[in-house]
C-alpha cells in the first residue's frame, strides 16, 4: 500500500446546509464548490493509486483497439460506458478500502 503525503479534506458542514432558498447565490456556490471537490478526489485517485493506472492504460488500449478496428456507433457507447463504470467502482472500492484502514486502524 502507498503512503499518501496528501491529506483529503472532506467537505465543510455548511456545504450540506439547506436554509437558504433554491436559487439564491450562496447555494449555487455551494453547488459549484461540490464540484470542485469531486474534481479534486479524481484528481487524487489518478495520481496517487496504483490500480487507476492500470485501469487508465486498459481504457487506452480499448479505445486504440476501438478505432483500429472501426467498430459502430452503438458498440462505443458500450465501450464508453463500461470504462466508465469500471473505473467509478475502482473509486468507490478505493475510497472504501480506505475507509476500512482508518476504522482498522482505529480499534487496534
Amino acid at each position: 500500500m502507498m503512503k499518501n503525503k496528501i491529506h483529503f479534506t472532506p467537505p465543510p458542514d455548511e456545504m450540506f446546509a439547506h436554509d437558504a432558498p433554491l436559487g439564491t447565490v450562496t447555494n449555487a456556490s455551494k453547488f459549484f464548490k461540490a464540484f470542485g471537490y469531486a474534481f479534486n478526489g479524481i484528481k487524487f485517485f489518478f495520481m496517487y493509486e496504483r490500480n487507476a493506472f492500470v485501469h487508465a492504460i486498459a481504457a487506452l488500449a480499448a479505445i486504440v483497439l476501438g478505432f483500429q478496428f472501426h467498430i459502430a456507433e452503438g458498440e462505443w457507447l458500450a465501450i464508453i460506458f463500461c470504462i466508465a463504470l469500471v473505473i467509478s467502482f475502482e473509486m468507490m472500492n478505493s475510497g472504501i478500502e480506505k475507509l476500512c484502514d482508518k476504522i482498522g486502524r482505529a480499534h487496534v
